[in-house]
């Protein structure tokens, strides 16, 4: 597989789990500018990695990457600062660099939805970045190693359901079968589908790509790593839809 369609894919990839974030998080934030932070971090998050992978090694690009992280927090997470600027630029940038560390234990301690309340929007910032960049980054620098990026991409709807509501949504009716939670095990359904599909689209695009060359020596020995991969595909389903189901249960009768 080329840089470019590992890129493609990683791309894709990261937009799909994004969205899929930007719903488990919408009941945190129940606010339009949550759209536009998970724009721009995922937009940072796979920039910075693209231009990593061609220019620098993984230690520069992570500094590169915290960089354009603190110039990027304000604008993008601390949306409050445009009613003050420009005495309360620096208040904001220093409320933003601390959130990376307290704006988790906020958000447990804040009646949702919270909205775009002081630095509140930074962690789900911090997990879109890091979630665009990981994923980014595994693909273009080890393409044998990018099937764990799949671990990586149930990331954001785990923030979602962590700091989500205690309160799921209201049961679906389906005939005799009561569906519990059915937003949230939709989007664990879901995170699953998009973990297991990059682990098919990583692990097995090299051995289709020696069939299609009719290359089929050496299969044995690769057997082994293609079974590594696998099991990094249902570990991946296996704990999204464990957590999905531990979250809200499945079926009431």
């Amino acid at each position: 597989m080329t840089a470019r369609a590992r890129l493609i894919g990683a791309v894709a990839a990261v937009v799909g789990a994004t969205v899929l974030g930007v719903c488990a998080a919408w009941p945190i934030y129940a606010h339009g500018w949550l759209v536009i932070t998970a724009a721009i971090g995922t937009t940072i998050g796979c920039g910075v990695a693209l231009l990593g992978a061609r220019r620098w090694g993984m230690l520069p690009t992570t500094v590169v990457l915290a960089i354009a992280f603190a110039l990027t927090v304000v604008p993008a997470a601390v949306p409050s600062v445009f009613d003050t600027l420009p005495d309360g630029l620096l208040r904001a940038e220093i409320d933003g660099i601390a959130a990376i560390v307290l704006g988790w234990k906020q958000l447990l301690t804040l009646s949702l939805p919270v909205g775009t309340y002081q630095a509140v929007l930074v962690p789900a910032f911090v997990v879109f970045v890091t979630t665009a960049f990981g994923v980014t980054s595994l693909a273009l620098r080890s393409p044998r190693g990018a099937p764990v990026a799949a671990l990586i991409l149930v990331a954001p709807v785990a923030f979602g359901t962590i700091f989500g509501a205690s309160a799921v949504s209201a049961p679906l009716r389906l005939g005799w079968v009561t569906v519990v939670a059915p937003r949230e095990l939709a989007l664990w359904l879901a995170a699953a589908v998009l973990g297991g599909l990059w682990v098919w689209f990583t692990a097995g695009a090299k051995r289709r790509a020696a069939l299609r060359l009719g290359r089929t020596r050496g299969e044995r020995r690769a057997g082994s790593g293609r079974a590594t991969r696998s099991l990094i595909g249902v570990v991946t389903v296996v704990v999204a839809l464990g957590v999905g189901l531990a979250v809200a249960p499945v079926l009431e009768a």
